[in-house]
């Protein structure tokens, strides 16, 4: 499928629907166009809130990678200040939090369709059903459990790996305020031994 021919925004956003449908799990009900803005909205340069300043970033970003084949720029520098990014852990922490939470609203919703298309259950599908819907979030993962593992190994289980270079390696340092702050942080929480 060849991408000549589109020369209205309304048709790049259903050409970018129509191949991203997929990886965003949309729904057949939803139009390419739909799709398209989502992901538009969703995944690029979500710094930026409008369309306009998305399409001049984009603009800048290519015309700078024409300039930099042609020799008419030097190369960024990755060590630069500029380049440098401080993920704080409230960050991270909500980064993974909500690809947790993701990952189980698209279980449940596979095990709703599930029920749907088997024939056994036609009647046992039904969201106004307390018991149906018990029986849906028994079947939720634990993110409690995710979260605690993160936070006691500094290993991180994530399915996208959150546009991190790293899974592995997270710590908390140990800030030395004062000797009190300090104990704190490194005191067994588990008191009932005594």
């Amino acid at each position: 499928m060849c991408a000549v021919g589109l020369v209205s925004r309304r048709q790049c956003l259903e050409y970018l629907g129509s191949l991203f449908r997929g990886v965003l799990g949309a729904d057949e009900s939803e139009a390419d166009y739909e799709v398209g803005v989502e992901l538009v909205r969703d995944n690029l340069f979500v710094h930026l809130e409008e369309g306009l300043d998305k399409l001049n970033l984009a603009y800048q970003m290519v015309s700078k990678l024409y300039a930099l084949v042609n020799g008419q720029c030097a190369e960024d520098n990755p060590d630069a200040l500029t380049h440098q990014e401080a993920l704080l852990p409230g960050h991270l922490m909500l980064k993974f939090m909500r690809e947790q939470f993701e990952v189980c609203l698209e279980s449940i919703k596979d095990q709703v369709r599930r029920d749907q298309q088997n024939e056994a259950t036609l009647g046992a599908c039904n969201l106004q059903d307390e018991a149906y819907v018990r029986r849906l979030l028994d079947k939720w993962p634990d993110v409690g459990e995710k979260i605690q593992y993160l936070l006691n190994t500094g290993n991180m289980i994530s399915r996208s790996g959150l546009d991190l270079s790293q899974a592995t390696g997270f710590t908390v340092v140990a800030e030395k305020l004062n000797f009190y702050r300090c104990v704190l942080m490194i005191r067994d929480d588990d008191r009932d031994d005594d």
